[in-house]
């Protein structure tokens, strides 16, 4: 921490905002509003958080991409959905929020460190986890983890066995992804209360299911 280094005003009630949290610099205060690195070198990580307590549609603007050198890659990731964006090609990103604090990070760098820290990213195997928040009203969260592309399916099914809702069916990179269930059926209709289940296939193949709540 520095003289250039300063600190993020706290929200005012459930207002977005987007912060560098610094503990290490200040354990007490340890979100700041910028930033700042002497050089790049090889490469430069900047992590960041965007608090969105609604979890409201969220549009992400990164500017100044015209003085990064040219030989140097930039890429977006969203920790909750970890295949990177080139932000050369997009500098206005759209994402919906999982949760009400999005965990993102900012590459710069060579192409060989980009790819590097990228592939520190890739999960080591096929992980479906556990809803969050479980119980939930009227939305919750569920993460994927895939090794490698894949063409996957998420669907949701009552305790009676009866399909509500697919979230997901299609080819995705490997990475992390996140899927949102709003806690409807198909047609929009609201589902009742009650435990729910949720299964992952990829190429065909049945990878986990797990239980949920749906509280009312």
């Amino acid at each position: 921490m520095d003289a250039l280094d300063s600190r993020k005003p706290p929200a005012f009630l459930d207002q977005d905002f987007l912060c560098f949290t610094r503990p290490e610099w200040d354990a007490r205060y340890p979100r700041f509003n910028k930033d700042l690195r002497p050089s790049i070198a090889e490469g430069q990580e900047w992590k960041f958080e965007i608090s969105n307590p609604r979890k409201s549609s969220s549009v992400l603007e990164i500017r100044g991409l015209e003085d990064v050198p040219a030989g140097y890659r930039v890429v977006l990731i969203n920790e909750d959905n970890s295949v990177p964006v080139d932000l050369r090609q997009h500098a206005s990103v759209a994402f919906q929020p999982a949760r009400k604090v999005t965990a993102m990070k900012i590459l710069v760098g060579t192409k060989e460190f980009v790819d590097r820290e990228v592939s520190k990213l890739l999960p080591a195997e096929f992980d479906l986890a556990q809803n969050f928040p479980n119980p939930f009203n009227p939305v919750t969260s569920i993460g994927v983890k895939l090794p490698q592309e894949s063409s996957i399916r998420l669907e949701v099914y009552s305790i009676l066995g009866q399909r509500v809702k697919v979230l997901a069916d299609g080819q995705f990179a490997a990475g992390t992804h996140t899927f949102v269930w709003a806690g409807t059926d198909e047609s929009g209709n609201v589902s009742s209360s009650g435990i729910y289940v949720y299964r992952l296939s990829a190429n065909g193949k049945t990878i986990a299911s797990k239980k949920m709540v749906l509280a009312k």
